[in-house]
């Protein structure tokens, strides 16, 4: 196995040093740079971290793919060295690809005191039930989004829009997720999502 690593959908905030210790928890890495399209602005930066040895690559590689690094669920693909001028491009068009895996709401249904939306995801099933406010005089809207892989992976919030309860929604997942190991979901690709069936 190569010792080169391929990291896309980092944070617009990720710096060299946080990726560095980010893989530094599988082993010694040898080197970390930004690919040359970070300055693009056509989707989150990607970088490329090459471990000391392919045993280290090989465990980076197992642990830290889907894992959130500054609030993004990270893509680590094995990086070959040598890789023509036809293979990069045909490369770069897959990862664009992976990278471009669509968070689509595929049910919506309304119910009495809420709407419940179903939307597929690169890591499973997000439900999200957004409670209507139950008194218009001081409207205060409810999400509850829930994981199809296990009933008791769900979150709860309020705020005064459906926006911000989304945004509250996604912060408690963030947490939930780091410390239970819960699907992470790219929260800003949800918001999208939602934002195009008008469910926030």
């Amino acid at each position: 196995m190569e010792n080169r690593l391929y990291i896309s959908n980092l944070s617009e905030v990720a710096s060299l040093s946080s990726i560095r210790r980010c893989f530094s928890a599988c082993g010694d890495v040898a080197e970390v740079q930004f690919a040359a399209e970070r300055n693009v602005q056509q989707g989150p930066p990607a970088a490329y971290v090459t471990m000391v040895t392919a045993a280290a690559a090989e465990q980076a590689l197992r642990r830290l793919n889907g894992s959130v690094l500054d609030g993004r669920p990270l893509v680590v693909t094995l990086m070959p060295e040598r890789l023509t001028g036809a293979d990069r491009r045909e490369e770069k068009k897959a990862e664009a690809r992976a990278n471009a895996a669509i968070i689509a709401v595929t049910q919506q249904y309304r119910e009495r005191h809420n709407m419940t939306y179903e939307l597929d995801c690169p890591v499973g099933r997000l439900t999200l039930r957004v409670f209507f406010p139950p008194d218009a005089a001081r409207p205060e809207w409810r999400i509850e989004a829930r994981s199809n892989q296990s009933a008791e992976l769900t979150v709860d919030k309020a705020a005064a829009t459906r926006e911000l309860a989304l945004k509250e929604v996604a912060a408690a997942w963030q947490v939930l997720a780091a410390e239970s190991g819960a699907p992470s979901f790219d929260w800003q690709a949800v918001a999208r999502a939602m934002q195009a069936v008008r469910g926030v």
